[in-house]
C-alpha cells in the first residue's frame, strides 16, 4: 500500500511540473527580455544603465538656397586665375546686400536667435527624426570662391580669407541627440592652438561645444614632425584625455591601417555624430580621400560635417596662399569641381563645408 501511495504521488508529482515550467519558462522569458537594453558596467558589476535603442535621423533631400544655385550655374562663367577675379567679384558685388544678411544669419543662428532670419538665403536639409518628425536644418551657400562671402570682392583685404564666422556650425539639437557619441576626426591637425589658416582643434572644441556638442573622441593625423611637448603641452587635461594624435601622414590608400576614412568605418555607427575634416596641403592625398567619401555609400550613413579645404585653380586664393595650379593634373582641381562636390555630398546628407 506504501508503494501505491509513492506510486501516486509520483504521478501527481509529474502533471505538476508538466504544468508548472512552461509558466516559469515564460517568466524568465519576460525578465529577460526586460533587460536587453540594460549593460552591466565593469568598474560596477552591481549597477545597471539603461541604453537609449539607436536612433537614427535621416536626410530627406537637400535644398540649395536660389543664391546658391545661381552660384552653381555661373561658377562655369565667372572663375578665372586672375589676381582680381573680375567676373566673379562684379557678381559678388551685385549680391552685397543678400550677402551681407546672410552674414547676419548665421551669426544670429550661431547665438541660437530665430527670429528676423530670412531663411529664403540660407540652403537646408530636410531632416527627418527618428521619432517621424520632420525640421529644417541650416546650412551656409556655397557662394564666391568658397570663403566669406565678402572676402577680396567686396572688403578689399586679405583678413576675410581666414574668417570662418561664414561657417554654420549647428546646435545639437538640430543634428545629433543628448547621448549619442560624437566624434572629430582631423587630418592635417597641427597642434591644438596654431596651424597654417589658424587653429583647428581647438576651434572644432570650442565652436562644437558653444553649440552644445562635446566631441566624445578626438583623432588627428599631422605629417610635419613636431615635438611632443609642443603638441601636448596646450592642450586642456579634459581634451587630452579623450585624444588620439598620429606625427604621422595620413594615407589615401582604401582600407589602409593610417586611412582616417578606414577609422570612421572601424569605429563609428549611424546613430553616432561624427565630424571629419581634410586640410593637409597635398591634393595628390586629398582627392583620393574625397572620392573614396563621395562613391562609399556606408561613409554617406556615418559622416554628418564635412570640412574640406579644396586648393583649385580658377581661385583667386592662388595668389594668397595656394600658389599657382594652372598646371595641377590632380582629377577634381578646378572651382568648378569644388562646387559639384559640395554640392554633391549636400545631396548625400553630409553637411559639406568649405574649409579655410
Amino acid at each position: 500500500m506504501f508503494r501505491h501511495q509513492i506510486q501516486v504521488f509520483s504521478a501527481l508529482l509529474t502533471v505538476a511540473l508538466v504544468l508548472f515550467l512552461p509558466l516559469v519558462s515564460n517568466f524568465a522569458s519576460a525578465v529577460d527580455t526586460s533587460r536587453r537594453n540594460e549593460i552591466t558596467p565593469a568598474c560596477n558589476p552591481g549597477s545597471k544603465i539603461r541604453r537609449r535603442p539607436a536612433c537614427v535621423d535621416r536626410v530627406v533631400r537637400y535644398y540649395p538656397s536660389d543664391i546658391e544655385v545661381s552660384w552653381l550655374k555661373a561658377i562655369s562663367d565667372v572663375k578665372s586665375d586672375a589676381r582680381s577675379w573680375n567676373e566673379g567679384c562684379h557678381k559678388v558685388r551685385t549680391e552685397e546686400k543678400e550677402l551681407r544678411e546672410i552674414i547676419s544669419d548665421i551669426q544670429r543662428l550661431a547665438e541660437a536667435e530665430k527670429d528676423g532670419i530670412v531663411k529664403r538665403h540660407l540652403s537646408s536639409h530636410e531632416v527627418e527624426t527618428c521619432d517621424g518628425v520632420k525640421r529644417r536644418v541650416y546650412l551656409e551657400p556655397l557662394v564666391s570662391f568658397l570663403r566669406h562671402p565678402l572676402a577680396l570682392c567686396v572688403e578689399n583685404n586679405t583678413a576675410g580669407l581666414l574668417d570662418k564666422s561664414y561657417l554654420l556650425v549647428p546646435h545639437v539639437e538640430e543634428v545629433t541627440h543628448a547621448d549619442s557619441y560624437k566624434w572629430l576626426f582631423d587630418a592635417g591637425a597641427s597642434t591644438y592652438n596654431e596651424g597654417a589658416g589658424g587653429a583647428s582643434q581647438s576651434w572644432f572644441v570650442e565652436t562644437y561645444r558653444a553649440r552644445g556638442i562635446e566631441f566624445d573622441r578626438i583623432i588627428g593625423w599631422e605629417a610635419a614632425k613636431t615635438d611632443p611637448k609642443i603638441q601636448w603641452g596646450d592642450i586642456p587635461a579634459d581634451i587630452k584625455r579623450k585624444t588620439s594624435w598620429y606625427n604621422i601622414p595620413a594615407s589615401a590608400t582604401v582600407g589602409h591601417a593610417d586611412n582616417p576614412l578606414t577609422f570612421i568605418k572601424a569605429l563609428t555607427k549611424p546613430e553616432d555624430f561624427v565630424v571629419f575634416k581634410l586640410d593637409i596641403d597635398t591634393p595628390e592625398v586629398e582627392i583620393p580621400l574625397v572620392q573614396q567619401l563621395m562613391n562609399d555609400t556606408d561613409l554617406h550613413t556615418l559622416i554628418d560635417e564635412f570640412y574640406f579645404e579644396h586648393h583649385v585653380k580658377g581661385s583667386p586664393m592662388q595668389w594668397h596662399g595656394w600658389g599657382d595650379l594652372r598646371r595641377s593634373k590632380t582629377p577634381l582641381n578646378d572651382i568648378q569641381d569644388s562646387y559639384e562636390l559640395f554640392h554633391y555630398l549636400r545631396e548625400k546628407g553630409i553637411r559639406a563645408h568649405s574649409w579655410v
